[in-house]
């Protein structure tokens, strides 16, 4: 019985490794050198950067950090070893691998970054885990406010995010560009999670 408890807790942590790893590589290959951010809280730190020079990795931890405090106060403990690490790694990975523009065309990057981000985050919640951010924001917000639900909240949470991409960067196709990559993620997930 405790083998079987080794073996889950080492695929589970395989897992999130590999879907944060793919993350990663969405975000600092494709999206992050474009200023394009698809929502949540990397989305933020992305746009972030550009105003302040603040590295994504640094901005993530600041406003994750909080997140899980207030999502163990809220929603109770056992929400979440797999977010704490989720979390934790996507910080080190961002800050490990150097943001480098595969492609200039900001088509191209939107589609393909949420692709691999995609793929990423659907690994992650297919076991168990979330890497912070929306979804735990989300998630915190509906146990205040239950007659609304988490999409609700991410949604509208990533909407302020791609809409303050477009201001930051003063064009409109920054935040255009943005939905495409959103809604490629979101997409992605969904096929990961329901077949």
């Amino acid at each position: 019985m405790k083998e079987k408890g080794w073996y889950k807790l080492v695929l589970s942590l395989i897992g999130l490794s590999v879907g944060v790893f793919l993350l990663s590589v969405g975000l600092t290959f494709f999206l992050e050198p474009n200023t394009i951010a698809p929502g949540g809280v990397t989305g933020f730190a992305i746009v972030f950067k550009k105003i302040t020079k603040i590295p994504v990795y640094i901005t993530n931890l600041a406003i994750n950090v909080p997140l899980f405090i207030i999502g163990i106060i809220i929603l109770g403990k056992n929400f979440g070893w797999k977010t704490l690490y989720a979390t934790a790694l996507l910080s080190l990975f961002l800050k490990v691998i150097p943001a480098q523009a595969v492609t200039p065309d900001l088509l191209l990057a939107s589609i393909f970054g949420g692709l691999i981000s995609g793929i990423g985050l659907g690994i992650v919640f297919k076991f168990g885990g979330t890497t912070g951010g929306t979804d735990l924001a989300g998630s915190i917000l509906n146990k205040v406010y239950p007659s609304l639900s988490i999409s609700t909240f991410m949604m509208a949470i990533d909407l302020l995010v791609v809409t303050f991409a477009g201001i930051v960067d003063k064009k409109v196709e920054t935040s255009l560009y943005s939905i495409i990559s959103l809604f490629v993620t979101i997409k992605v997930i969904d096929l990961i999670l329901e077949g």
